[in-house]
């Protein structure tokens, strides 16, 4: 079997055990929740609430559109073309499969901003290392004031500090694989990815001032931040009061579920289980927890939508002009 063929079957294998295990965990909510209690919860919606949370979720992006400006290299990208970016990229990572979303940013920031797709694989990989060490910080915070500094919190504590060093010095980090490779330039490779390092290089080497790494780092912060907001004020909505310090906790905690490749269409079944299981350690009722993390998911999942309609529908446009341009019977004036 060739490589190309060995690299679709893996593929095919993965989509088809996160729909497996997703489809499992949906189907144990779905008979686990008590369906009269949810809708009973759904006829007295706070709406004043609920329309925070969709703002605080706006907001959301707008942070993430703010930090993407930062590390896009062309400077004349609208704002408004980042936030398009954002909204579909989430919307993209909501309905596909096994995190096969993740990877549409390096696609749409070529569409968008006519980045290359090895700038964009840059771009992705500071995306994700930022919102790893945000996760990891917030997670350590509300861990420690919870339960102190014993040592799972300092495990905590020292994996968000190893994860800061590729944030904060990328450079330096960049330096030490290149080193390693220019022993085996012999092989051709080898030598071209060692060049294609040597070139994220001099990139990073542009975002190491005081003020980029300041604004990437409270972007980032920010953006982490207003998911617990989100959360928290979404619960509200339906009368949950579960205090912001386990919310901090279990949220932060429970957002980890995304990071695995089992995740299905939306989240649904593996974001519920993951949230009301980090509730209960803290001592709240499984399967009331499970009823708002259900709403939570279905009101995130409907508004990834609504934000994504108008991007997606300039992104065609785009499209259709692009090919218009280069159809072969089309005449230039």
């Amino acid at each position: 079997m060739r490589q190309g063929e060995r690299a679709l079957v893996k593929k095919i294998v993965r989509i088809g055990l996160s729909v497996i295990i997703s489809l499992s965990f949906f189907l144990y909510v779905t008979f686990k929740i008590d369906w009269r209690l949810f809708a009973t919860q759904l006829r007295d919606i706070n709406y004043g609430f609920l329309l925070a949370g969709v703002a605080s979720y706006f907001l959301n992006y707008v942070l993430r559109a703010f930090r993407l400006k930062i590390l896009v290299s062309s400077a004349d990208i609208p704002f408004r073309d980042l936030l398009s970016i954002n909204f579909l990229h989430n919307f993209y990572n909501r309905i596909l499969p096994a995190r096969l979303g993740d990877f549409s940013l390096i696609y749409l920031l070529n569409q968008f901003t006519r980045e290359k797709v090895n700038a964009g694989v840059r771009i992705f990989l500071f995306v994700k290392f930022y919102d790893l060490l945000m996760a990891l910080v917030l997670l350590a915070f509300s861990y420690t004031m919870i339960y102190g500094l014993d040592y799972i919190g300092t495990g905590i504590w020292l994996v968000s500090i190893f994860v800061l060093l590729p944030c904060i010095f990328p450079s330096f980090v960049l330096q030490i694989p290149i080193r390693l490779i220019a022993r085996f330039e012999k092989w051709k490779f080898l030598k071209k990815i060692r060049s294609e390092l040597v070139q994220w290089l001099a990139e990073t080497k542009k975002l190491e001032t005081i003020r980029i790494r300041a604004c990437l780092l409270g972007s980032s912060f920010g953006i982490w931040v207003l998911i617990v907001v989100l959360f928290y004020l979404l619960m509200l909505s339906i009368g949950g009061t579960y205090g912001i310090k386990d919310t901090l906790f279990a949220t932060t905690l429970a957002n980890f579920s995304w990071v695995l490749p089992i995740n299905g269409v939306g989240g649904f079944g593996t974001m519920e289980i993951s949230m009301a299981y980090a509730f209960s350690l803290r001592g709240h009722e499984f399967g009331q927890v499970l009823l708002s993390a259900l709403y939570i998911n279905v009101v995130v999942f409907m508004t990834t939508i609504l934000f994504a309609i108008v991007p997606y529908i300039k992104l065609l446009g785009k499209g259709r002009s692009r090919n218009e341009t280069h159809h072969p019977n089309s005449v230039s004036e």
